[in-house]
């Protein structure tokens, strides 16, 4: 299944199947159950819109009034999806998400193209009892601005010692000077991202 997995092998962000019911795992001891029966169907997108917070992919369960009971983002079985788009069905069998909900007995996932997910995804109202799959741990959006931040303070002091080593050439060198200069400015931008 999709996930990540920490030094001992273990995956913090998994679906699996466990005594008719789907059980989703996510960050910080998360578990959800929901009984195999109250499912009506499993959609899987890779966006559907421009809008902040709105636009990332993800998998959603459906319950049999087709309202949200579960949202998990991030990218889940998309080689299967891939393969679905060529029209052979036959290739599903070594999905592992596939799998998953035939072993629970539901209809197989359905993978929307971004023209169905913005039709559809707006129209889900939320189910009784909806979760979300804590899919990120937590600090996850504090890492990736001190991480931005990073990058910002690297491409300036790279940028600031390439035109000091370029103004650090003797003058004989001429306008080659500035052209070492621009070298040496995109290096260290390219460098730091």
């Amino acid at each position: 299944m999709s996930g990540v997995t920490d030094l001992l092998g273990r995956m913090p962000v998994r679906l699996a199947a466990g005594h008719g019911e789907l059980l989703a795992y996510g960050f910080n001891g998360q578990r959800i159950a929901i009984p195999a029966s109250e499912i009506g169907a499993v959609k899987v997108y890779r966006g559907y819109g421009k809008g902040w917070g709105k636009s990332g992919p993800s998998l959603v369960v459906l319950d049999k009034a087709a309202r949200l009971r579960l949202r998990a983002r991030g990218t889940w079985d998309w080689q299967s999806a891939r393969q679905v788009k060529s029209g052979t069905t036959a290739k599903w069998v070594n999905s592992d998400l596939f799998e998953l909900f035939r072993t629970l007995g539901t209809d197989r996932p359905e993978y929307l193209t971004m023209r169905e997910a913005r039709r559809q995804v707006p129209r889900w109202g939320r189910a009784p009892g909806f979760r979300k799959l804590r899919t990120r741990p937590r600090g996850y959006v504090a890492v990736r601005l001190a991480l931005a931040l990073l990058a910002v303070a690297l491409c300036g002091a790279g940028v600031a010692i390439g035109v000091l080593l370029a103004n650090l050439l003797p003058s004989a060198v001429g306008d080659v000077r500035s052209l070492i200069g621009v070298a040496l400015v995109a290096a260290a931008v390219w460098g730091a991202l």
